[in-house]
């Protein structure tokens, strides 16, 4: 073969990799040219956005954790049961309002309609039974419905 093949194939060749590499430089140039900061510049912003970013994260992390904590021990169940504590009179107006935390602990509020007014009873629950006092057998329904409910 002729070197003048040669030549023609090695100057396409360069021309061709001097394309290449303009592109190459003005789209890199575009990237990182953010108001003449170089490179090295970006990288280390960027290390200490993700830096600030994972603090933040742990932050709310925690944040979560201890709200969860002390949302234990507020009423995060409630049951109610409507009933007609009378045989004969009137219609299913008396209710039981069970209001648990997530541990089975909290009160049962009864309402007893009657035809001289409203009777309120208040009892304590712990672990899901009556704390010092039997519960009706109406406030042990309410505290079943509470659990089933949130199960």
């Amino acid at each position: 073969m002729d070197i003048g093949i040669y030549f023609w194939i090695i100057l396409a060749w360069n021309a061709l990799l001097t394309v290449f590499l303009f592109y190459l430089w003005f789209s890199l140039s575009r990237v990182f040219s953010q108001r003449g900061r170089g490179f090295r510049q970006i990288v280390e912003e960027s290390i200490y956005k993700s830096d600030r970013l994972e603090k933040e994260l742990r932050l709310l992390g925690d944040h979560m954790k201890r709200h969860q904590e002390e949302a234990k021990h507020n009423f995060q169940k409630m049951g109610i049961v409507r009933f007609n504590p009378f045989e004969r009179l009137g219609g299913e107006q008396s209710y039981s309002l069970a209001l648990l935390t997530d541990e089975d602990n909290g009160l049962v509020v009864t309402f007893l309609y009657t035809r001289e007014g409203v009777r309120t009873y208040v009892k304590e629950v712990v672990g899901a039974k009556g704390k010092d006092i039997d519960l009706s057998r109406e406030e042990k329904e309410a505290i079943l419905r509470a659990n089933k409910l949130n199960a």
